[in-house]
């Protein structure tokens, strides 16, 4: 009796052990690089779907000698996330060309020959909205409909010390963390479909996400052919 007594209380601690960690995240989803995300915005529109996102996977398209990024976010639960991590090891085309990460040098603006690169998004708390009257006036319709709260404004490489903000990260309780991943396309690559696999560990557990480039075939200029400017 005792022993059985035992075996159920191992059983139920081991069940709570593995309830807790796949319930460290709450939900993970894609969003394009022009979108801010609050740290505290649960209920982001674009959570369910946007220009980058069906729901289910990244997709991203774009010109030779371009680059392109998404802001992975993931949603950490009541219990929050000790330990985070991503990696996008390489995106592959049916020819078999690649896209392949390399892992970052000391000097945090070497980027050459790493096509794929990973940074942290870091948030500023904005208590009052922006008097830049000379872009917009404010409670007009040019103005930011929610200019306040917790903003995304940093992005430190993946390689800073961890307690500079660096993976591995933190995620609060209820909050959540963006990851921002740049892939560059370089010149010469061969057009096609370029596909891979984005891995998030939040404490010990892996989640997958499928990713896809569309790769056009004709290239960006190195130079600018019109120089203008647009708030």
């Amino acid at each position: 009796m005792l022993s059985r007594v035992v075996s159920l209380l191992l059983v139920a601690f081991i069940g709570a052990e593995a309830a807790s960690a796949e319930g460290a995240v709450r939900a993970i989803w894609a969003v394009n690089d022009g979108e801010k995300v609050k740290r505290d915005d649960r209920q982001h529109p674009a959570r369910a779907g946007n220009s980058v996102w069906d729901g289910r996977r990244v997709r991203l398209f774009g010109a030779r000698n371009e680059i392109v990024a998404v802001q992975v976010i993931v949603e950490a639960d009541r219990r929050g996330i000790t330990r985070l991590t991503l990696a996008l090891p390489h995106l592959r085309a049916s020819s078999g060309d690649r896209i392949t990460y390399r892992a970052p040098a000391l000097d945090p603006t070497d980027s050459v020959d790493r096509p794929i690169q990973i940074f942290i998004e870091h948030y500023m708390y904005v208590a009052m909205p922006s008097h830049a009257d000379w872009i917009y006036t404010r409670g007009s319709p040019a103005a930011p409909r929610d200019p306040t709260g917790w903003k995304p404004v940093q992005l430190v490489p993946e390689h800073a010390r961890s307690d500079r903000g660096g993976l591995p990260i933190g995620v609060r309780p209820n909050e959540n963390q963006a990851i921002w991943i740049e892939i560059y396309t370089g010149r010469d690559r061969p057009a096609g479909t370029y596909r891979g696999t984005i891995d998030i560990n939040a404490d010990g557990r892996t989640h997958r996400l499928p990713i896809e480039l569309e790769l056009f075939d004709f290239a960006l200029p190195d130079e600018n052919s019109i120089h203008a400017m647009v708030y």
